[in-house]
């Protein structure tokens, strides 16, 4: 819960331009209001209401914590502030619960350091990767925070090593992904009844039968870069379910960049992390 008050010293001003002041945008406020997170002077608002000097805005996300087990564990922190904390998710780890796996992931972990650090707030995923993913996942401490960046998403950049190595330095893989018929999990792409999805390679490096490709997505599809790298013929090494699998037990994809306008100090937030030691066995291995 955050808590705005107007000074005594101010002259009346609307609730939309105070929140404005505290950098809420108009997009947020109207979220806030449809949600009934909303309260001036402990009672709901009715419309775009004059605050007059003295006047307590509060904002009651409803979060409700307790329902993510805390755990104890190794969480690699890359950001973190008052609003949102970034963390480097190791391969094998699931981002949130599910109705099978209540513990064990990365939202536990997150959830155990707030209750270390005496942190009350949400758990709220801006990002997510596979479990077989490495790399970086944003969270938002608050849900509105969540909600703005669904309107302005993250720029997200990986490193996946792929087989072979593509004919083109660089380009574009703009064709539609679908669910398979017959599976919950895999994908396809489907010309037809597929979305949209863009995603955009260069070749980094190449190692013998083997590129280090970085990745930039355009769209959030499922198993989108998993998908797009099979469909041109250079699966991603060591994945099971779209190429082949191999010694490493995990498709070799890294979300590496993460890059963002902050939705409320507005800096410009650029962040990284190097490629896991598993990925940089495989390199070694084919640098031969």
């Amino acid at each position: 819960m955050d808590t705005f008050i107007l000074s005594q010293n101010s002259k009346p001003i609307h609730l939309k331009d105070f929140l404005a002041s505290q950098s809420i945008s108009a997009i947020i406020y109207r979220k806030l209001k449809l949600s009934g997170c909303l309260w001036v002077n402990n009672t709901p608002p009715r419309g775009n209401i004059l605050l007059q000097p003295g006047s307590v805005v509060t904002i009651d996300y409803l979060e409700n914590p307790s329902t993510l087990i805390p755990e104890k564990g190794s969480l690699k922190i890359i950001y973190e502030d008052e609003y949102l904390i970034i963390v480097n998710k190791p391969a094998g780890m699931l981002v949130h619960p599910t109705t099978k796996n209540m513990q064990g992931t990365l939202a536990n972990l997150i959830a155990g350091h707030y209750k270390a650090s005496g942190i009350s707030t949400g758990i709220h995923p801006v990002s997510r990767l596979d479990k077989n993913t490495s790399g970086l996942v944003l969270f938002a401490k608050k849900a509105y925070i969540q909600f703005a960046f669904a309107l302005h998403p993250p720029h997200k950049e990986y490193l996946g090593l792929v087989v072979g190595v593509p004919s083109e330095q660089c380009g574009t893989i703009s064709v539609p992904i679908s669910r398979k018929p017959g599976s919950i999990i895999e994908r396809e792409v489907n010309k037809s009844t597929g979305k949209y999805a863009r995603t955009d390679y260069y070749v980094i490096k190449t190692y013998n039968n083997l590129a280090l490709v970085k990745f930039v997505l355009h769209t959030g599809r499922t198993h989108q870069i998993r998908v797009h790298t099979a469909y041109r013929g250079h699966p991603l090494y060591d994945d099971n379910l779209y190429g082949k699998k191999g010694p490493q037990g995990r498709h070799c994809l890294h979300a590496n960049r993460l890059r963002f306008e902050h939705p409320i100090t507005h800096k410009n937030i650029d962040v990284s992390c190097i490629l896991p030691s598993d990925m940089l066995k495989i390199i070694n291995l084919h640098k031969a």
